[in-house]
């Protein structure tokens, strides 16, 4: 089974966060924290940071 680094965290108001489960803090990319996100959005966006950690791993990127 695959690791899962990445998941998601509900806010207050209904909105998602998605969370690095290493450090515990809210995901960055670009400088933008992946926070406010739809549910739909959020999901999409672990599902596709998850799989990218499984395949090129932590300190390799495309």
């Amino acid at each position: 089974m695959a690791a899962v680094r990445y998941s998601r965290r509900e806010n207050l108001n209904n909105y998602w966060t998605v969370v690095d489960a290493v450090t515990g803090q809210p995901v960055v990319i670009d400088g933008v924290v992946m926070d406010m996100l739809l549910d739909e959005e959020a999901e999409e966006l672990v599902e596709r940071l998850n799989r990218n950690e499984n395949e090129y791993g932590p300190f390799k990127r495309p």
